[in-house]
């Protein structure tokens, strides 16, 4: 049963490593520093390969190696979902922690120590060249004892200095003792490495025979680094426009989206976040805006059809030809989800005068739903005046992609449904939003730049 929370409160490995302790810096933003939250979806099974490395874990070392290519591409936060279905798979595979760390380091450089050190206290068990490799990258995050969360050298990422301290301690690395000694029978074709359609590759993985070359793959990430991966028809429109369309996601959760889009026209339709920085653009389109390219296009809300914690039953289709702000809580028991609807109270007014409907979907049950209400007016206390909705089992948090399926528990959500259906906007999150005035603003804005597309 699922589980819903509320609680109160190798020389390719060598190269590569080598590669990732430098390359990623540049195309790096600063997203919320939440782990992925979303499976991998294949089109096919990874194939099995059988590898010198510390996991036996099935498919473990394949993720492995891909996060480790896409780094090296520039594409770090497909790389972040890769490691942690490596982890997902292997809890101890000290490597994907060693990946973790390299791919979290410029968005998360606290969480990017701690997952150096898991690593780095697995290393006792693993063999050499493995554990020379762990071992230096704890190093260059000063991650050889548990980082304290508080201490502020990990509050900014690696130095230059470490960085290139870690380059040197990978190359005196052996670099041929760790190969693939059971190579896949399957030819690696592009087709494994598709993840819902979107492919970091074009056509077949050119240098990577049967027997799984991983020197191939550190020298496609060589000579691509400067050219294929960094253009911006090649990284928004193959990558991350489609893992938008096929995930879900918003583009400012992509690492560098936002400045592939150079027409001010057409970046004014991306939706913003306070969390990710951006660069300045215009607030509405022009007067004589005619342009239909759109980099990112919005997804349809999935329907709900849910009972009231009051009585009755609401559906999406009851706010039909009108924007909704819909508010996923994880119930009465989260302190912090009453901290967001506490802070959603003083702006219901300004967005019902917008013209935006307010609605809130709970964890909660019916009969818990009541009992919070008949508690309230027990104590004098005036309840939340929301229509709050029930869904106990998770069923709409998990269509509207509010789950961990890692986890399988609920995470909280703010979506914002514009009048034909699209979710324009939307924050999903182990915290609540909580910044309701730039919500406002912001779902005014794109409520007005997409009202005639």
């Amino acid at each position: 049963m699922a589980r819903v929370t509320t609680s109160p409160s190798g020389p390719g490995l060598l190269a590569l490593l080598t590669l990732l302790g430098l390359a990623t810096a540049a195309f790096a933003q600063n997203p919320a520093v939440d782990q992925p939250h979303r499976r991998p979806r294949e089109q096919k099974a990874l194939p099995e390969i059988q590898v010198r490395l510390t996991t036996s874990a099935p498919g473990a070392a394949m993720y492995l190696w891909r996060g480790f290519d896409r780094l090296a591409r520039g594409t770090d936060w497909l790389a972040r979902s890769d490691f942690r279905e490596a982890l997902h798979r292997d809890p101890h595979f000290a490597l994907a922690h060693a990946g973790m760390a390299l791919a979290r380091r410029e968005t998360a450089p606290r969480s990017a120590a701690k997952e150096a050190w898991l690593a780095f206290s697995a290393s006792e068990t693993l063999r050499d060249p493995e554990r020379q490799v762990v071992e230096a990258i704890a190093r260059c995050f000063q991650a050889e004892e548990e980082p304290d969360r508080l201490d502020e050298r990990f509050a900014a990422p690696p130095s230059e200095e470490r960085l290139a301290q870690l380059a040197i301690d990978l190359r005196a690395i052996d670099r041929f003792s760790l190969v693939p000694i059971e190579p896949s029978s399957e030819p690696l074709d592009a087709d494994i490495w598709l993840e819902d359609g979107a492919s970091l590759f074009t056509g077949t993985l050119a240098g990577i025979p049967s027997t799984l070359d991983l020197r191939g793959v550190v020298i496609q990430a060589l000579e691509r680094r400067g050219n294929e991966t960094r253009s911006s028809s090649y990284f928004a429109d193959v990558v991350a426009r489609d893992w938008c369309r096929n995930t879900g996601g918003m583009p400012y959760e992509v690492d560098g989206y936002v400045a592939t889009v150079t027409d001010p026209t057409r970046r004014v339709l991306l939706p913003r976040h306070p969390h990710w920085p951006a660069e300045e653009s215009p607030r509405a389109l022009p007067p004589d805006d005619e342009s239909k390219t759109y980099d990112w296009r919005p997804r349809n809300a999935p329907d709900f059809d849910l009972p009231r914690g009051l009585g009755g039953r609401r559906s999406l289709e009851n706010h039909a030809g009108k924007p909704v702000l819909v508010v996923f809580f994880l119930g009465f028991g989260c302190v912090h989800c009453i901290e967001q609807l506490h802070a959603l109270l003083p702006f219901r007014e300004r967005f019902s005068e917008a013209g935006i409907d307010l609605v809130t979907i709970g964890t909660d049950s019916v009969d818990q739903v009541r009992a919070s209400y008949q508690m309230a007016e027990e104590n004098d206390e005036e309840p939340i005046p929301f229509d709050v909705l029930c869904d106990p089992e998770g069923d709409a948090f998990k269509q509207w992609l509010a789950w961990d399926e890692y986890l399988d528990e609920a995470l909280h959500g703010t979506f914002l449904v514009d009048p034909k259906g699209r979710i324009l906007w939307q924050d999903i999150s182990i915290e609540p939003f909580m910044d309701t005035g730039f919500l406002l603003e912001e779902s005014q804005r794109l409520l007005e730049v997409w009202k005639d597309r």
